[in-house]
């Protein structure tokens, strides 16, 4: 027996976000994420791991990369960002 598919509630009861919203909304989300990660990259560094100088350089020139793609993104050039191996 098949589920019943859920059906959305109209919003008809109430007012419909605006891109303002949205982008604090999804901010507020997002960044505390991001920073959580960078927080675990971090925690590479301690001395539970160990890694090459090559290594640590490529993983700071990323997330520096990273951050400069979302600075020229919101300056309102297009960079979708670097990719990343080690």
């Amino acid at each position: 027996m098949a589920k019943p598919k859920k059906t959305a509630t109209p919003a008809a009861d109430k007012p419909a976000e605006t891109k303002a919203e949205k982008f604090a909304r999804l901010g507020m989300a997002r960044v505390p994420r991001a920073i959580k990660a960078i927080t675990n990259i971090g925690n590479l560094a301690g001395s539970g791991y160990e890694s090459t100088t090559e290594q640590r350089e490529k993983i700071v020139t990323a997330l520096e990369s990273a951050v400069a793609a979302v600075k020229a993104r919101f300056s309102g050039t297009s960079d979708k960002g670097p990719t990343f191996t080690l």
